[in-house]
């Protein structure tokens, strides 16, 4: 008669997966009660009109998507009783976490990327530190649309990469970021970017100054197309077959 006793190995694999799915649901439990108690504590999502789980959580795509879910709202005690008068872009403001402490990194269609990041991190660190005193909501949101409008004006990606190099500026002009030639970014990458429109293939095959030290920087050995090995000792390695650096 087979023994209906599961191996141990096998009692052990079990006992690890139920543990993983109490330590998730004990996870997400936790999970709700912080989101609800600071949405609770900041009166943000009080916009919420309809009990939708699933779709509910996609915002509003369009200004008319707004207008419904808004008129929708002031049919809501919430609004009658405590929100009377409020416009439509007060709404928006208590439909997201409201609070103007929250720094949030990055930019779509980066050019600057790294140096971009690292340049807001500054920031963020230095008004963490109170290094730097942030400007009021109402200066704050003057600030954001000043540039949402410009960057809905950008025509082409050498504007976006103006924009961007303004940016770069407006962050380092207030923080203590080692310094270096924003001018001489702007001229590599739209450089690049042209480079990028005569060979889509060949355009990483160019080599660029760098902008902290001068320095410029040598050819790459092998051309992008042919380079099959993206390990480090290769990528520094020059012709000769010697490694510039160990």
């Amino acid at each position: 008669m087979a023994s209906t006793i599961a191996p141990p190995a096998a009692a052990g694999s079990a006992r690890t997966q139920i543990a993983c799915w109490l330590l998730a649901c004990c996870s997400l439990v936790f999970a709700m009660v912080v989101l609800g108690g600071v949405t609770r504590l900041t009166h943000s999502g009080l916009s919420i009109v309809e009990w939708q789980p699933i779709v509910g959580t996609v915002p509003p795509l369009t200004s008319a998507d707004w207008q419904a879910l808004f008129l929708k709202y002031q049919q809501t005690p919430e609004y009658q009783k405590v929100n009377l008068g409020m416009t439509l872009d007060g709404f928006k403001g208590i439909f997201w976490l409201d609070n103007p402490k929250l720094a949030y990194l990055g930019m779509q269609d980066q050019f600057y990327t790294f140096s971009m990041f690292d340049a807001q991190a500054w920031y963020a660190r230095d008004a963490i530190l109170g290094r730097i005193k942030l400007p009021s909501k109402e200066e704050m949101a003057k600030d954001d649309a000043a540039w949402v409008k410009r960057e809905e004006a950008l025509k082409d990606a050498f504007e976006k990469i103006d924009f961007q190099a303004d940016y770069v500026r407006d962050l380092c002009a207030v923080i203590d970021y080692p310094e270096f030639d924003i001018d001489m970014t702007v001229d590599e990458f739209k450089e690049w970017e042209h480079d990028k429109g005569d060979s889509i293939v060949g355009y990483r095959d160019k080599a660029f100054k760098s902008p902290c030290t001068g320095t410029m920087a040598p050819v790459h050995h092998t051309p992008w197309l042919e380079a099959m090995d993206d390990s480090m000792k290769a990528f520094l390695a020059v012709k000769g077959g010697k490694a510039a650096a160990e």
